[in-house]
This record gives structure tokens, sequence and C-alpha cells, in this order.
């Protein structure tokens, strides 16, 4: 009878042990990932209108409400429409998290106009 008892016990604490060991092993694991930062990755391509200026506007928000710690906007535009970079520059201005811009990938273009836009961001 005392065998029967204790191999349970043992059994028992052997289950109890590998439940808090899984456990703490779930909860670093899920820890560690939130803890990790996360950038947001914007590709903008084409002519600076104001569809793009809307898409960065709204895109940078939906980051800040998704919990990225910044945002990359990755610009190839040969320039566009005055008002619409004055809007994406007051958008970089007022945007609730740190915002990245660069000019890529190797071939890409940006016009004058949107030079103003990535100058202002480094503020």
């Amino acid at each position: 009878m005392k065998i029967v008892r204790h191999r349970s016990r043992l059994r028992w604490l052997g289950r109890a042990f590998f439940a808090v060991t899984a456990a703490l092993l779930l909860s670093g694991t899920i820890l560690a990932k939130e803890g990790a930062p996360r950038v947001a990755v914007l590709p903008t391509i084409g002519i600076v209108d104001q569809v793009m200026a809307g898409y960065l506007r709204d895109a940078l928000a939906t980051a800040a409400n998704d919990g990225y710690t910044a945002a990359l906007i990755e610009i190839d535009t040969p320039g566009g429409d005055l008002t619409a970079t004055h809007q994406i520059v007051q958008t970089l201005l007022s945007a609730p998290l740190p915002v990245i811009v660069w000019v890529g990938p190797a071939a890409a273009a940006l016009a004058l106009r949107g030079q103003s836009a990535v100058y202002i961001s480094g503020e």
C-alpha cells in the first residue's frame, strides 16, 4: 500500500513539475516576443498625390494602434503634388511613433519636394 501511495505521489509531483515548467517556458517565450521591438514597413512607390498622403496617414495610425515600435517608409517617387507633400510632412511631424524614411531600393528616385519630407522626419 505504501509503495502504491508513494508512486502515486511521485507521479503527481512529476506531472505538477512538468506543468509548472511548461507554463514558465511558454510565458517566457510569449513575454520575449511581446518585448521585442517591431517596425512596420510601409512601401511607398509612385507619384506623390492625395492617395499616397492618405495611405501614409492611415498606415502610421494603424501601426501605432497595432503596437509597432516604429515605422519605416520605403519611398521611391519622382515627386508630385505639393499639397500632398505638405500633408505627408504634417503626418510625419505628428506621427504617434518614430518614423524612419528610406529612399530605396538602390535604383529609387526622390524628387526635391519629397526630400523635404525625408529631412523633416529625421527631427
